[in-house]
């Protein structure tokens, strides 16, 4: 249904021009911020592209147009999987532990092969124990895993059931007839109102780590191709760190300081030498909860969760540290207007008729910078570098394996030139983190 409280501004004449050129309805409805369930009418692609300029998103807008079509390109383009490798040496972690899951609920059921293999009959032989298992669903065993060790167990023989199902199961049928499975997925521009773009189906953010380790880049005997992953570091931080001109962080980062060590040796009180790994990823918890709206509550749990104990409160040691980041967050989050890209618009802060939360206000300036500069990054790389695939933050291409070099010092330099017409200060020094990913195969051709 319509609101009154867009009235004043909405054209009544016209129709928008919803070709490839431009953007489409949802995308229009989330750089204007309004609600999912808006139904909007037709305007021409002019009144919008004034409007969205008065409000202050006209930049959004212009990079957007760019592009959406480029965006939904990357359907067509794919990553090569061998499969028959996966299979045999990647899938083995899993089945291992599927397995040693089962033997355990047989032996604490005393049930055979074939019943630990179903869900009810487990479910069944649990209540003749005593022990009552309400639902079969994800959300339920996820709720009550503590209950009881077959509970907990159950929801570990589904979890690895899912993974299979998905990861062996799916991609089975999709080998061709050099065991190659081609990975790949349908593209939304502006998935969120941050203006993140993501993939569905085969979203590449939702495959196993380890299964990169298994990726063949098509080649020709002659010229032999890889994937190359680059990976933007911490760019969230580089992005504020910039915005605020937050001096120790900007000289961290060109020295190459190891910033998730540092904060933690901060928060245990130690040397940066005796950080753990397990007291890094905590800070590094801790950091992205904060940046991104977190409270004591929220902290604390993190913290009970990682049973760890910190020797100093997360929040003063990031004021401390860096108090021009925590002053522009809490302009963010104080704010009478939404900022987008670290920049003030001209929208009150809210979708809608709803108001948005104050962590909604802190984070999103920072998701759509990142968002928006990943963007433009993808238009400065057209017809440069070979991009097959964008996760978050980091950019999976396509080249000559005597081209890596080359290909990351590209992909810096669309960093630089992004950042520059979006006029955001980022901080280039130790930016990108370069891998090969698995290896190549030699096509018939």
């Amino acid at each position: 249904m319509k609101h009154n409280f867009y009235k004043y501004w909405l054209p009544k004449k016209g129709l928008i021009d919803m070709n490839e050129d431009f953007v489409s309805c949802d995308e229009l409805k989330r750089l204007s911020f309004l609600p999912e369930s808006w139904i909007m009418t037709k305007q021409r692609k002019l009144d919008w592209t004034t409007y969205l300029n008065s409000m202050g998103m006209g930049m959004a807008l212009e990079v957007q147009l760019r592009v959406s079509p480029l965006i939904r390109s990357l359907k067509f383009k794919s990553i090569d999987l061998d499969f028959a490798a996966w299979l045999q040496n990647g899938l083995k972690p899993w089945i291992d532990t599927r397995q040693k899951v089962l033997a355990e609920l047989q032996e604490y059921l005393g049930i055979g092969v074939y019943s630990v293999e179903n869900n009810v009959q487990i479910r069944n032989y649990a209540r003749l124990k005593g022990i009552d298992i309400a639902s079969l669903s994800m959300s339920w065993l996820v709720e009550h895993r503590h209950d009881d060790p077959v509970i907990r167990l159950l929801l570990k023989k589904r979890n690895q059931d899912s993974l299979l199902e998905r990861y062996r199961d799916r991609l089975a049928s999709l080998q061709d007839h050099n065991g190659i499975v081609k990975l790949s997925g349908t593209w939304n521009p502006y998935s969120s109102y941050s203006g993140r773009f993501t993939a569905h189906e085969m979203a590449m953010t939702a495959l196993p780590k380890a299964m990169k380790n298994y990726f063949v880049a098509p080649s020709r005997r002659s010229s032999p191709n890889v994937y190359v992953s680059l990976d933007a570091n911490q760019i969230e931080l580089r992005l504020l760190a910039g915005a605020s001109n937050c001096k120790l962080l900007i000289e961290q980062f060109e020295d190459g300081v190891d910033l998730h060590r540092y904060f933690a040796s901060k928060l245990f009180e130690t040397n940066q030498s005796n950080v753990s790994p397990a007291m890094r990823k905590l800070a590094k918890t801790l950091i992205y909860a904060m940046l991104y709206g977190a409270g004591s509550n929220r902290l604390d749990k993190i913290t009970v969760k990682s049973g760890l104990q910190i020797r100093a409160n997360p929040i003063s040691v990031l004021q401390s540290l860096y108090p021009e980041v925590t002053a522009l967050l809490q302009r963010f989050r104080q704010g009478k207007v939404l900022y987008y890209g670290l920049k003030p618009t001209k929208f009150q802060p809210r979708i809608g008729v709803s108001w948005l939360s104050s962590a909604t206000k802190q984070n999103l300036p920072v998701q759509s910078a990142t968002a928006l500069l990943m963007k433009q990054i993808l238009v400065e790389l057209v017809n440069k570098v070979n991009v097959v695939n964008v996760i978050h933050d980091e950019f999976i291409c396509l080249c000559n394996e005597r081209l890596i070099d080359e290909t990351q010092q590209c992909v810096l330099k669309a960093f630089g030139v992004a950042a520059n017409k979006l006029d955001l200060a980022l901080p280039l020094a130790n930016i990108l983190s370069t891998q090969q990913l698995g290896g190549n195969y030699y096509d018939n051709y």
